[in-house]
């Protein structure tokens, strides 16, 4: 997928939650967290966004992604951060991407568990 504010999905298909800390035109003013099923180029069109969130360069966060009959829904640290439709087939691959402009911004995944 493409760089910068493509978040390396953007050009992919299938469905996207970005976890944005450095938005780009377009995007709402702040951090925030978004689902994305598109991407024009450099940037994704997102479903739905929410800036309700923690700032994620502060320290560690837990996150939960769970897709039920059509609605995505991601909590931060137990709380409900962003909740959208998004369509997700019955069976999907999981990845994880990234991506920086002029900037550059460290991200780490752990203790990752999934079910279904």
């Amino acid at each position: 997928g493409a760089g910068g504010g493509g978040l390396g999905f953007s050009g992919q298909v299938g469905v996207a939650v970005a976890f944005v800390t450095y938005p780009q035109a377009n995007d709402p003013k702040a951090a925030f967290v978004g689902i994305s099923a598109a991407g024009d180029g450099r940037r994704l069109t997102y479903l739905a966004t929410s800036t309700a969130i923690p700032d994620l360069r502060s320290g560690e966060h837990e996150i939960e992604v769970r897709i039920a009959s059509g609605v995505l829904t991601v909590t931060i640290d137990k709380t409900k951060a962003l909740e959208g439709a998004a369509p997700v087939p019955a069976n999907a691959f999981v990845g994880f991407s990234a991506a920086t402009g002029g900037r550059t911004d460290m991200h780490e995944v752990s203790k990752i568990d999934f079910s279904y």
